[in-house]
């Protein structure tokens, strides 16, 4: 493939070459998370 689309929540979120939506700030955040962002925990 040339391109891809990336959705989140139905919309999309980025477009372009592998290259570009691998480096897209948003695509990141969304589907990695930031340094900032709290991890999950299981409560008991």
């Amino acid at each position: 493939a040339s391109s891809v689309t990336v959705l989140h929540q139905g919309r999309v979120l980025s477009e372009g070459t592998v290259a570009q939506v691998q480096a897209d700030p948003r695509v990141v955040e969304v589907y990695l998370g930031t340094a900032s962002t709290p991890a999950m925990t299981k409560e008991a």
